[in-house]
């Protein structure tokens, strides 16, 4: 689900706020904080009032409802890149020419690094996302209520969005105007 809303939305936003970016991009990357500093509590009480396998039902309806209803709501291009750049700044001109062409999808299939960054990012979210999705139950093994463990995977969600790395090199760039 993280990579179903995040990814359009990364491509999206530098075209609509060109001049902020990188706060832009750190104001939607938190949402993945917030998302589980909320989810786990939701979680907890809709499994207490509905049992596990409704609230998984519920969970993915509402989850895919609003992945798929946002997708119609994102647009690539704004409606004028003039409109959504401050009139003080010109489009930036570089001395090595003009920007590369975009590549096809076979053309990045067929390239080293793409297949590199795809493991490295296939293995990274594997171990990571092994670990969060065990965090209430180890919990739960040591002792805490099923809320006491969903409060905790809440607390730990709410401490990244405090102190989220992309938050703050976000905010550093947009205030150096990267």
């Amino acid at each position: 689900a993280v990579s179903a809303g995040w990814g359009p939305l990364a491509a999206a936003i530098p075209r609509w706020f060109p001049a902020r970016r990188g706060l832009a991009m750190g104001i939607m990357s938190i949402g993945i904080s917030v998302g589980i500093l909320v989810i786990p509590f939701l979680s907890s009480h809709l499994i207490t009032a509905f049992g596990w396998r409704l609230s998984f039902a519920i969970l993915g309806l509402v989850t895919g409802t609003v992945i798929i209803g946002s997708t119609f709501l994102i647009k690539k291009e704004p409606p004028s890149v003039e409109e959504s750049r401050p009139r003080e700044e010109h489009p930036p001109s570089s001395p090595l020419g003009p920007p590369p062409r975009g590549w096809s999808l076979t053309e990045a299939l067929g390239t080293r690094a793409f297949w590199m960054f795809f493991a490295g990012y296939l293995l990274w979210c594997t171990g990571f996302y092994m670990i969060a999705v065990h965090l209430a139950v180890y919990g739960i093994d040591l002792g805490f209520s099923p809320a006491g463990a969903a409060l905790a995977v809440s607390l730990i969600g709410g401490g990244a969005s405090s102190a989220n790395s992309r938050w703050v090199c976000s905010l550093t760039a947009s205030a150096t105007g990267k």
